[in-house]
């Protein structure tokens, strides 16, 4: 990739300026980061965009797995598009196997030092360490496993206090146990009250003659 993609922003009026990230499969960049950078920008040249700046911009493990990648390197670009072709360069970057992901942002301006960046890594002696060997890292998926689980424990928790509950729950029932024997006032009374009844059966009863 020679100096000539890039432009000034001043110098071009395509349309509007984005700033591009694309994140690379790390076994095209372990090959040969050079190359792997060629592709996008000669992808980007060939549906008419001027590229400004365009650099490498970390290596480093992805959040979740694409497409079976546990790490990836990001590229981080600025450049002018004519209207009417972003649909044909995302469609382009969408059927490439080893771009993983990209977003496309609209700015008005490119930060003053992306330039130097991006030219440094021109220079003839720019060395680059190859990306590290995929390897196993906790994913969000092992994370919502343990709050799931964190969850259960709290469950759990509260079920085993549940007795407490029906205890306290049970004491009005034994308290009306207790105030059963003060309903045996009645049936105290109750002789008197079966006299009385016998008295009346024999007053309302006609005598034998």
């Amino acid at each position: 990739m020679g100096r000539s993609i890039y432009r000034k922003a001043k110098e071009t009026h395509l349309g509007q300026i984005y700033e591009g990230m694309i994140i690379l499969d790390n076994d095209l960049v372990r090959a040969d980061w050079r190359k792997a950078k060629a592709i996008l920008t000669d992808t980007l040249v060939k549906y008419g965009a001027v590229i400004h700046t365009a650099r490498r911009w970390d290596e480093r493990a992805l959040a979740y797995p694409i497409k079976g990648n546990q790490r990836a390197t990001y590229f981080l670009m600025y450049f002018e598009l004519p209207d009417g072709r972003s649909s044909e360069l995302r469609r382009s970057l969408d059927l490439n196997v080893k771009v993983l992901r990209y977003l496309f942002l609209a700015v008005d301006e490119i930060p003053a030092e992306e330039a130097e960046l991006a030219s440094a890594e021109e220079a003839n002696d720019f060395e680059l360490e190859p990306p590290p060997v995929d390897g196993p890292r906790p994913s969000v998926f092992d994370e919502l496993d343990a709050a799931r689980e964190n969850e259960r424990e709290r469950v759990r928790s509260d079920e085993d206090g549940s007795p407490k509950r029906e205890e306290t729950a049970s004491k009005p029932a034994e308290s009306k146990e207790e105030k059963a024997p003060e309903g045996d006032t009645p049936s105290e009374e109750s002789p008197k009250a079966e006299e009385a009844a016998t008295a009346t059966t024999s007053t309302d009863s006609p005598q034998e003659s």
